[in-house]
């Protein structure tokens, strides 16, 4: 991925500080990437996880 503005950005990678620039290229290996993400709730269900029984007729 490539950026350019019209002013110098300020960059850091790894923590570390660059010196800013106004044009840049960014590439990233799909498996040098972590992705860590926080698991949704799902909303509470109603309890009907079994069909209702029948009453069974009389004979």
């Amino acid at each position: 991925m490539q950026f350019e503005s019209d002013r110098d950005l300020p960059l850091a990678a790894d923590g570390e500080p660059l010196q800013p620039l106004r044009r840049f290229e960014v590439r990233v290996r799909a498996a040098a990437v972590r992705v860590v993400s926080a698991k949704r709730q799902r909303p509470p269900q109603a309890e009907a996880s079994s069909p209702p029984e029948r009453e069974s007729a009389p004979a």
